[in-house]
């Protein structure tokens, strides 16, 4: 498998701000809450997640699973907006304990 020409720096920072997050197995979601998704046949779009439903074959991608499909698909290569969503990717763990924290 051909591997795309991505900036590894940014790559990894986004990597590491996933992580540190505990959103690297989350799902992968856009700053208007669209989920990134794919069916068998490579195909990638963004669904809303009540339309979802009506989209089907189409399954939700984690963090990781998107970071690697812009890794290896040539035809997301220069898509740094990736990287920027997978960077803001948060676990619900942190989440929660940024509640509780403030409460």
């Amino acid at each position: 498998m051909k591997t795309a020409n991505f900036n590894n720096k940014e790559f990894e920072k986004a990597y590491n701000a996933v992580s540190a997050n505990g959103g690297i197995n989350e799902f992968a979601i856009n700053e208007r809450g669209q989920l990134f998704c794919t069916n068998g046949e490579n195909d990638f779009k963004l669904i809303k997640p009540e339309d979802l439903k009506d989209n089907e074959g189409y399954t939700p991608l984690t963090n990781a699973e998107l970071l690697k499909l812009r890794a290896y698909n040539t035809d997301l290569a220069f898509n740094n907006s990736i990287l920027g969503v997978v960077q803001n990717g948060i676990g619900i763990e942190t989440v929660n304990k940024y509640i509780k924290d403030i409460i």
